[in-house]
């Protein structure tokens, strides 16, 4: 017996040798272990440089527009968790070496208990064109344009730079009160700086100054059990112009001898706030509720420029809008047998505009406003076959009453635009599912929709506005297709495919509007991983929509617009571990983008008319990068990248190619070619 023993002892250690080898095999992969339970840190070190011409078209979001300069190149994300207790320290950090693009954000959380988080993140955006004006004062709310008689070139004109710069704070917190019950809050402030073009009908260029902050409040209660489940808080939003007179006055010699000073008011200052609950009962495992309900509040209630205008009604000068909506909504959803599951909701939302409509300024536009009320139910079912196939069918009807909207001048009331009270559309969907196999699947679904309502009722006292069939409330049947296939031959490649096609069909009594419409998607993407070492990708899309509308006036002239946007893109990538020190990549985007305008004149008249010409945006975008292990825990990397933008936008020219002057001769260019190479160097450290 003790010899039996002893052989057993024996036979366990053998045992665990041949699973797991040496003791030194076990140690590394005991390490190997911990390398992926344990969370990681890394901070990459660097600098980049951009050279050749201005890249001011791609590089107005990424804060580095401008070549012949160099970059920081600094990022971190440093994890900590600590087992005893749960808690996890997060940093991240991203851009910190670019001006225009940083952010940084830090987090505490102790698992199931409680959490704190905050996030700072600075986004610009600088406009590509430039500007060529003998505007004084840009960005401010009083600037000057004095250059003589608009229409003359008047004194040198200097170059103008715009953009905008958002700086973002945002702090979140958690905490579980007790067991089923969680407690989350999330407040933002963004403090938006710059400037952007504007102008008024005088034809006189200015800027509109941009100074604001917006703050947003998040706050919800949570509770959940197996089958109970519910969510409900408050959520509060304020808008502040923090330009001190809330409009732009232009100054500019309107005549030889006329000084005139041009008014334009600024957003006004505004808030909203909302309470909302929502959640869903499980009545049985196959059988679930759901509910929403929603109440917000939007109000502005400052007062409203008036300089340079008058004020009409009294002196009647805020606009004292409020705008009340409220959403209600209930859900079932049940698997009826093995092979039938059947869903359905009912949403009633009410846009309750309560703003007092009155001419404001005696030589303003008058306020439009209108409230919408809308009660829809959806009802879908999907029924499992055998051979993997799957049918889904869905019906969704929407009613919609809309109050007219009106023009209040002195005492006479007018509706402004060609308007309907009710407007009522169908939507149907089918849509065949299949597994064919474990390598395929696949997918076709078509819908249809029909949209029509009470007879139009035209505006008055302007017969242009009431032959316009308004795009949003117009007669509308639309049809979509679409397919879908994923194919994986084997494990090592992967293959999509869609295919989306959509037309619109406008119809009505008015004359001028949107009469068709059109899209087109094509999209295949691949992926092949050739070996452990050695992978690559590709996709190739093209997207397609069309419009054709009428438009003219009602004395001389109709024409027909034939509008057409579609673009091309391509792209291809591949991944190659050279040796087990060195990853290497490269990556291929080109996009060209074509948009046409074609023009036919309905009824003629001397000298016709002739197409526009087309607008067409080429952009390429070569990458290479080259990671080299220099020990277990640092990397050094360097990237490449050539970067190739042209456009033949005529958007801000005559059709000889010379640029549009504005009546006070301001003028707008963009370089049509734009090339760029950036190189940049990077050290990785990681630790845990």
């Amino acid at each position: 017996m003790a010899k039996q023993k002893q052989l057993c002892l024996g036979v366990i250690p053998a045992a665990l040798l041949a699973i797991f080898g040496t003791i030194g095999d076990v140690r590394a992969q005991d390490d190997e272990i911990t390398e992926l339970t344990e969370p990681k840190s890394s901070i990459s070190v660097g600098a980049g440089y951009w050279s050749g011409d201005d890249r001011a078209q791609s590089g107005k979001y990424d804060g580095m527009n401008e070549s012949g300069k160099a970059y920081g190149l600094l990022d971190a994300s440093i994890v900590k968790r600590y087992n005893d207790t749960g808690t996890w320290y997060r940093l991240d950090a991203r851009n910190l070496g670019i001006d225009d693009t940083r952010s940084i954000r830090g987090e505490v959380l102790r698992q199931g208990n409680w959490g704190i988080g905050l996030e700072y993140n600075r986004i610009s955006r600088r406009d590509p064109n430039v500007y060529h004006t003998n505007l004084q004062g840009a960005g401010t709310w009083n600037p000057t344009n004095n250059i003589g008689t608009p229409g003359r070139l008047g004194p040198q004109l200097t170059t103008l730079r715009l953009g905008t710069t958002r700086e973002q704070i945002n702090a979140n917190i958690y905490k579980n009160l007790w067991p089923g019950l969680d407690f989350t809050a999330t407040f933002k402030n963004e403090e938006k700086t710059g400037a952007r073009n504007w102008g008024h009908a005088s034809g006189i260029f200015t800027v509109e100054p941009i100074n604001s902050t917006t703050r947003q409040l998040e706050t919800a209660l949570t509770y959940a059990t197996e089958k109970f489940q519910i969510r409900g808080g408050y959520n509060a939003s304020w808008y502040q112009n923090n330009v001190t007179n809330g409009l732009v006055a232009n100054t500019y010699r309107s005549s030889a001898t006329a000084i005139t000073t041009a008014y334009a008011s600024l957003p006004l200052d505004n808030e909203a706030h909302q309470v909302f609950l929502n959640g869903g009962y499980n009545f049985t495992n196959n059988t679930r509720g759901t509910f929403k309900a929603e109440y917000a509040r939007a109000t502005q209630d400052n007062g409203i420029p008036v300089v340079g205008f008058g004020q009409a009604n009294g002196g009647y000068n805020r606009l004292d809008t409020r705008v009340d909506t409220t959403l209600l909504q209930l859900g079932l959803n049940s698997r009826i047998t093995k092979q039938f599951t059947l869903n359905g909701n009912l949403r009633y939302h009410d846009r309750d505009d309560k703003t007092t409509v009155v001419n404001y300024i005696s030589n303003g536009t008058p306020y439009v406003g209108s409230s919408v009320r809308t009660l829809s139910g959806k009802v879908e079912g999907t029924y499992r076959f055998g051979s993997g196939y799957s049918l889904v069918g869905s019906v969704e009807e929407k009613r919609q009453r809309r109050d007219q909207p009106i023009m209040v001048t002195g005492t006479d009331k007018t509706r402004a635009v060609a308007f309907r009270r009710d407007l009522d559309e169908t939507t149907s969907r089918l849509e065949l599912r299949r597994s064919m196999s474990e390598t395929i699947n696949g997918s076709v679904s078509w819908v249809h929709a029909e949209r029509d309502g009470s007879a139009f009722m035209d505006s008055y006292k302007n017969v242009m506005a009431g032959m316009i069939n308004p795009m949003s409330i117009a007669d509308r049947k639309r049809d979509k297709l679409r397919l879908l296939a994923d194919w994986a031959p084997i494990d090592a490649v992967s293959v999509q495919f869609v295919v989306e096609d959509g037309r619109d069909r406008y119809s009505g009594d008015n004359t001028y509007g949107l009469e068709r419409g059109k899209t087109r998607l094509y999209s295949l993407d691949g992926s092949w991983a050739i070996s452990n070492k050695l992978s690559l990708n590709a996709w190739y899309s093209y997207d397609q929509s069309e419009a054709r509308q009428t438009g003219g006036n009602t004395t001389v002239q109709n024409y027909q617009y034939d509008l057409k946007d579609g673009a091309n893109s391509f792209g291809l990538g591949i991944r190659w571990d050279a040796t087990p020190r060195l990853r290497t990549g490269a990556d291929m985007e080109w996009t060209q983008s074509v948009s046409k305008y074609d023009i036919l004149a309905l009824t003629p008249v001397t000298g016709g008319t002739t197409d526009l010409s087309d607008i067409t945006n080429r952009h390429l975008r070569l990458s290479w990068f080259a990671q080299y292990a220099l020990n277990k825990s640092s990397d050094l990397r360097l990237d490449a990248i050539y970067d190739y933008w042209k456009t033949d936008d005529w958007t801000w020219q005559y059709s000889d190619g010379t640029p549009f002057r504005m009546a006070d001769g301001t003028y707008i260019t963009t370089d049509p070619v734009q090339k760029a190479v950036f190189v940049g160097v990077r050290y990785i450290y990681r630790f845990q």
